[in-house]
């Protein structure tokens, strides 16, 4: 994973729809603004004669629970059955849930949806909705795995093409998202085959798996071009390609 801060939008969540039933997993997300994890522990404090009166802690109990608030978005799976539990109980309000962090680790297991509340607020706001995700016992634990996988990429124009047009971006579309870094005029550049480059500006996508050159101006017809995407190049894990890449292509 890419060292730096972990955004909250990284988090994913989902739901099974059908308890009892084949299970149907469904994002927890949409009109979600805010979720807070809590571990809920029950911590003993003991003193002891050997302490010279200072306490020791224990921690002898814990639940996992997750508060979501947001807004009531009718028509969102995931919602709806959970404001479709409003007034179940007991087993009525049992399900399974997962939570995904930003790494790719996960817990999961079976659940109560608790202190469903709401919508609520103002006659011009949108609704206003608060509930609880509380995990029945401990729940499983996934240690996200190593992500030793290079990186590769397909290129349009492809290799060899002809009659390509000279108004035509060149775009590098990744297997799996790369480093912000790695794209620069370094790693990502395309050239006449008589070595002369060609000015233009990069850009990547929100997802960070399609990059972009946009030539300055329009390539010149029926001329052989060259465009390279470097070694350097690395995915969010770290690991770089395994070779460059090298597409060949000459335009109408």
């Amino acid at each position: 994973m890419e060292e730096g801060f972990v955004l909250q939008s990284a988090h994913s969540f989902e739901i099974n729809t059908t308890p009892g039933a084949a299970a149907t997993f469904a994002v927890l997300g949409a009109g979600l603004n805010n979720f807070e994890p809590s571990n809920n522990e029950e911590v003993d404090q003991s003193n002891y004669l050997d302490g010279d009166g200072f306490a020791s802690s224990d921690v002898t109990g814990a639940q996992l629970i997750v508060s979501f608030s947001g807004h009531r978005k009718i028509g969102d799976p995931a919602q709806d059955f959970v404001f479709g539990k409003l007034l179940s109980l007991g087993s009525g309000r049992k399900t399974d849930f997962r939570w995904t962090l930003p790494d790719g680790s996960k817990f999961e297991g079976e659940c109560t949806i608790a202190n469903i509340e709401g919508p609520s607020g103002d006659a011009n706001a949108k609704g206003e909705i608060s509930f609880e995700i509380h995990f029945n016992g401990k729940p499983v634990y996934t240690p996200a795995s190593e992500d030793v996988t290079p990186p590769t990429v397909t290129v349009v124009p492809a290799d060899a093409a002809t009659g390509v047009v000279v108004s035509a971006n060149i775009i590098w579309t990744f297997s799996e998202a790369i480093q912000d870094d790695s794209v620069n005029d370094a790693n990502f550049f395309v050239a006449s085959t008589d070595g002369t480059p060609v000015a233009g500006t990069l850009s990547i996508d929100s997802g960070k798996t399609i990059v972009t050159f946009n030539p300055t101006a329009n390539l010149t017809a029926a001329t052989a071009y060259v465009a390279i995407a470097t070694r350097n190049v690395k995915d969010l894990a770290g690991n770089a390609m395994v070779a460059n890449s090298v597409t060949n292509f000459t335009t109408a």
